[in-house]
This record gives structure tokens, sequence and C-alpha cells, in this order.
């Protein structure tokens, strides 16, 4: 399912049908990172797995802001956009939890349940570590 929310086009892989359930991956994965997990649970749960910008198949423009806070508008506009009901589950891994995270302290009345896979470490401080960061610079990364 394509759609646009603050200039990136977002592939969105939707399946299933019950409680609503997002996926938000991290890196350099995409929701493809999902598939065998929504394949186990599309009977029961209604499933959506966004490849977040600038990974697979979600452009997004040189100038999108991966902020925390703005992350946390991109999701809730995705929610908006894709029209997934809520309250909804939450299953983040990776960079996907700290925006995941950051979505749920903002809209907490939007969350059912959340489930965090990996160890990945939650902070409103957080600042990339210089590998990453480097990764996001324009031409290197």
């Amino acid at each position: 399912m394509p759609l646009t929310v603050q200039g990136v086009d977002v592939y969105l892989v939707e399946r299933g049908s019950g409680s609503p359930t997002l996926f938000l991956h991290g890196a350099p994965d995409s929701a493809e990172m999902w598939n065998g997990v929504i394949e186990q649970l599309q009977d029961s749960y209604h499933c959506f797995a966004p490849d977040l910008p600038g990974f697979g198949r979600s452009t997004a423009p040189a100038d999108f802001k991966c902020s925390l806070d703005n992350m946390a508008r991109f999701i809730d506009e995705l929610i908006e956009a894709a029209t997934i009901a809520t309250p909804l589950n939450l299953v983040v891994a990776d960079f996907g939890e700290t925006y995941g995270l950051s979505w749920a302290i903002t809209y907490p009345q939007y969350i059912r349940r959340i489930a965090i896979t990996g160890g990945y470490n939650f902070c409103s401080r957080y600042r990339w570590h210089v590998a990453a960061g480097l990764l996001r610079m324009p031409i290197l990364g």
C-alpha cells in the first residue's frame, strides 16, 4: 500500500485481520524483516509494517528530519494516513524502538501493548554514534 507522509513515499505492508499491530524495523532493515512474524500472526492480528523513511522502498527527501519529535509526528501521521485503528499493539526493533517509543510516550492513548525486541536504549537525549552519524550525512550515507 503506497502512501505519502511528510514528503516520504512510504511503502507499507498490510496483512491479516484482528487487533491492529504496527511493526517498526531498525537498520539496515525494512518491513521485510517482519514477514515471518506477520505470517504467524496475520490470522489474529491486522499487521502493518512500513519501510521507514530512507529504508527499503520508502524514499525520503534530503531534508527529512529524523529527530525523535519529528519521528513521533511521522508515525502518528502514518497511522492516520493508513487509517490504522487505535489503540494498537506496537512491535519495535533497533532504532524502530527509539522512534516507536518516542511516538508511544507522545501519544499514550493510542497504545494497547508494546513488544520490544532486542536491547536498544531509549533516551530523549540520545545522540547518534559516530558511524551512524556518518551514515546520515549526505553523499557519505
